[in-house]
């Protein structure tokens, strides 16, 4: 049995973290690699086969329904309409003179 020096413990310790950094990295890969294969076969996949997994409920993972969709864009008119009404409150504050503030001269 040797005894180890601190190089060599030291040396030890690099390499061993160096095993679990590539061992994560080429997990990381491998994940990768399943969810692009994933994402291009259901992309490529015919236009039928998704309306009949749409159909049957197959597909549960669609991000945002059609329901959902226009839900949100009205709520983002609301919104767009609050901020327009919000900056023309503004804007007649400011062309009225703000309390406090002297107007800006043009010289």
């Amino acid at each position: 049995m040797t005894l180890r020096t601190g190089i060599t413990r030291s040396l030890t310790n690099i390499i061993d973290d160096i095993k679990g950094l590539l061992d994560d990295a080429l997990d990381s890969a491998g994940d990768l690699e399943h969810d692009t294969r994933d994402s291009l076969s259901r992309a490529l996949r015919p236009e039928r086969d998704r309306r009949s997994e749409r159909r049957r409920g197959a597909d549960s993972d669609e991000p945002v329904g059609q329901v959902e969709l226009s839900a949100l864009w009205t709520r983002l008119g609301q919104i767009e309409e609050l901020l327009r009404q919000q900056q023309a409150g503004a804007g007649s504050a400011q062309a009225a003179g703000a309390p406090g503030r002297a107007p800006k001269s043009s010289s």
